[in-house]
């Protein structure tokens, strides 16, 4: 039975009186739910999250000028945003704060180790993640705790400036799709002065020359020129761990975080970092001599996390008051053209190449070693001059056919946001744009804005897919593969900004009903309550197995706790008489900020007698050294009484 379209109201903003002087504010929610919800991005070959490795987080920064415009960024530790989601949390948040739908930059890392079913579209919520269907009650929880962080950065809204600075950073990403990368004109000057490839060191390979290096930072400060918040952007897919890795994490990003922490000494203590991923459609991390896993993600994030604490120097140093303009619009795939422009035709019906099946370069499917999705498939099935020539569907005919039984469609409606703050301007995209597609988007707002810089944010918005350049389309790699709309849906969207940027700045939309088609009966993993538990003797066990420390017990195997309630873990210090939490760099050491791992297991002994197997490690280099004896809380809730491990040797 098919569900019936959700409507949700998109209701005016609310007006600010201007109060004469700028202010800054940032915060974060924890966005880590129960276990046992699909994981994101790996679509089917993809796995259900069986612990957590890093908590996932919507950290919010909110900026308000002299005259009263105020506008947010908010950036998740999720595969993407979703427009479902952007409406949800302008409905909670517009009329109250002032910031809606048109002010609300929303944003993933891209992340595939993050929560799915939130696409508010059939295509999306039914392909991206194990399980099929939108969990209405995860979307509500999330819009929620994504509105907290908003709330709460205004609420901390002081006095402040804001600055830009950029670094380069080589040596930790590669181009995936070389051969696509160099049919663009652009490629012939990539490495010259003044592109964003010169500079390259003469040791790296060509595919790690064929990417922007560029890491960007904004720096919010307050009136004692104290970091409130720094929000970094680069273009590489977090996707190190793999698909086979079935824990919650932010990936190398919350190890660039980490050591963006560190390496900012106190400059950084009490602040909100974040990282956004811009132009990675075709840029990945795989390193020479590291396979994927918790190595790799270690080296690119404490990389990472070094230029991102090199970017805040002359950020800091830019830093002064600002003004906010914003553009809001919406693409309709059914103006298939931006002014008549035959380069900017969007197909009249998606569809995906066979490529697109085999997977991307750093996550291969089994269809990758067969005909059926192997790169660089092309085919006159669609007639030379149509949008999405070249390419070879998927299955043929049957791709089609199966689509309309399944009821299964992408946005059709992509949002697009640009805010202005001086002299920089932010373009959202709602999808994964390559390396030359932002910088043809760059070029373009540059000489059309009088801008220094424009950064393209991945991901943002909306979720449709891949964006290739037309010319990079035509080798039909994985990624011109996964074009839903052919060749030109790229060059529509710069034409749009192109056509939204000539006109005046903050303009609210109208308000109105937004209706999604959702699909079949929503699905109910997501559950919005934490239920008690009959407790299970823990049987407790602790040891050092090579560089972590492992603790393990049993609990019900019901249980399943809502991360962001709290700490689950905590590494306490004895001191004095009693026990007081270990706090390093101004952050109590738990399982929100320690590199940790923890994971359950449903074993068949454990099954038949009613308990899970928990086990939590953490890494013996995160803990203090000292005389101090040291041990690990895990936290009392929901009827689990916690319990307390001494560690060995503290």
């Amino acid at each position: 039975m098919s569900q019936a379209p959700i409507t949700l109201f998109r209701a005016e903003t609310r007006t600010l009186p201007p109060r004469g002087e700028c202010f800054v504010g940032a915060a974060a929610a924890d966005i880590t739910p129960h276990l046992a919800l699909p994981l994101a991005g790996y679509s089917s070959t993809g796995s259900l999250a069986q612990g957590v490795h890093a908590r996932l987080f919507a950290r919010a920064f909110v900026l308000e000028d002299a005259a009263g415009h105020r506008a947010a960024i908010v950036v998740l530790d999720m595969m993407s945003a979703s427009r479902f989601l952007v409406e949800k949390v302008a409905a909670r948040v517009g009329p109250s704060v002032g910031i809606g739908v048109d002010r609300l930059l929303l944003c993933g890392t891209h992340t595939h180790h993050g929560p799915g079913n939130f696409y508010g579209n059939t295509l999306y919520d039914a392909l991206a993640q194990k399980r099929p269907g939108i969990d209405l009650a995860l979307c509500d929880w999330l819009a929620e705790r994504i509105s907290q962080a908003i709330t709460d950065a205004v609420e901390a809204l002081v006095p402040g400036s804001l600055g830009y600075g950029q670094t380069t950073l080589f040596g930790v990403s590669r181009n995936a799709s070389l051969d696509a990368f160099h049919t663009n004109p652009e490629a012939l000057q990539w490495d010259h002065p003044g592109w964003p490839g010169f500079g390259a060191p003469s040791n790296l390979t060509p595919t790690q020359r064929a990417i922007d290096p560029r890491l960007r930072a904004l720096v919010l400060l307050d009136g004692q020129r104290r970091l409130v918040g720094a929000l970094s952007f680069f273009g590489c897919h977090p996707t190190t761990l793999g698909k086979h890795y079935d824990l919650y994490s932010s990936d190398w990003v919350g190890f660039a975080l980490r050591e963006a922490r560190q390496s900012g000494g106190s400059f950084t203590d009490g602040s909100t970092l974040a990282l956004a991923t811009t132009t990675a459609g075709d840029v990945n991390a795989l390193h020479a001599g590291m396979a994927q896993g918790l190595d790799l993600a270690r080296f690119v994030g404490c990389q990472v996390g070094q230029a991102i604490a090199r970017a805040l120097v002359p950020a800091v140093e830019s830093a002064g008051s600002f003004e906010i303009a914003t553009w809001f619009g919406e693409i309709d795939v059914s103006e298939r053209t931006v002014n008549g422009r035959a380069d900017t035709r969007l197909a009249k019906l998606w569809a995906f190449g066979k490529p697109a099946l085999g997977g991307a370069e750093d996550g291969h499917s089994i269809f990758y070693y067969t005909p059926f999705g192997r790169p660089g498939q092309t085919s006159s099935y669609f007639p030379r001059s149509h949008p999405q020539h070249p390419k070879d569907p998927a299955f043929g005919a049957l791709q089609r056919l199966y689509a309309q039984y399944r009821k299964l469609e992408p946005s059709t409606t992509w949002p697009l946001l640009a805010l202005r703050f001086g002299s920089t301007l932010l373009c959202s995209w709602p999808g994964e744009p390559t390396v030359v597609v932002g910088f043809r988007l760059e070029q373009a707002l540059k000489t059309l804005m009088g801008v220094k810089q424009v950064v393209p944010v991945g991901y943002a918005g909306d979720y449709v897919g891949y964006f290739t350049t037309p010319q990079e389309y035509m080798l039909q790699r994985y990624e011109g593969a996964s074009m839903l709309f052919g060749r030109f849906a790229a060059t529509h969207v710069i034409a749009r900004y192109e056509e939204l940027l000539s006109a005046p700045p903050n303009r609210p939309p109208a308000s109105r009903n937004i209706e999604f088609a959702v699909g079949g009966k929503p699905r109910e993993r997501f559950a919005q309550q934490e239920a008690g538990v009959n407790p299970v003797e823990p049987r407790p066990r602790v040891e050092i197995k090579k560089n972590w420390l492992v603790c393990r017990w049993r609990m019900d195997r019901e249980y399943l706790p809502i991360f962001s309630g709290g700490p689950a873990i905590c590494v306490e210090m004895r001191d004095g008489e009693g026990w007081t939490s270990c706090v390093v760099g101004g952050e109590p050491l738990d399982d929100r900020s320690l590199e940790t791992e923890l994971r359950i297991s449903r074993g068949v002994g454990g099954r038949m007698r009613g308990y899970a197997t928990w086990e939590f490690r953490v890494a013996l280099s995160s803990l203090p050294a000292g005389p101090h004896p040291l041990r690990v809380n895990v936290v009392s809730r929901s009827g689990f009484p916690g319990l307390v491990l001494a560690l060995p040797g503290r």
